[in-house]
């Protein structure tokens, strides 16, 4: 997904309910299945995943690991999202 403008109202308030942290190696599983809702979901789309990753970001590992970035639970025990700052 790529924003062409800045939208304002995507900006949260409460930013401070919040940590953010890169994704570690051992985290590429996470990664790769976040955005599916069931585990039946997760498993399906696991091969499709790993294609795109190596496809995409096999040349560019360092890169992905420096920018890729979860947005996590204010006690870094849950991860809620991804994003790429």
């Amino acid at each position: 997904m790529v924003c062409e403008s800045i939208n304002l109202e995507a900006y949260s308030k409460n930013i401070s309910k919040y940590t953010f942290r890169t994704c570690s190696k051992n985290e590429l599983y996470i990664w790769k299945t976040i955005h599916y809702d069931t585990k039946k979901e997760k498993e399906k789309n696991l091969k499709f995943m790993d294609k795109y990753f190596d496809e995409v970001y096999t040349n560019r590992e360092e890169q992905f690991y420096d920018k890729c970035t979860f947005i996590c639970s204010k006690d870094n025990k849950n991860i809620l999202g991804t994003g790429f700052i």
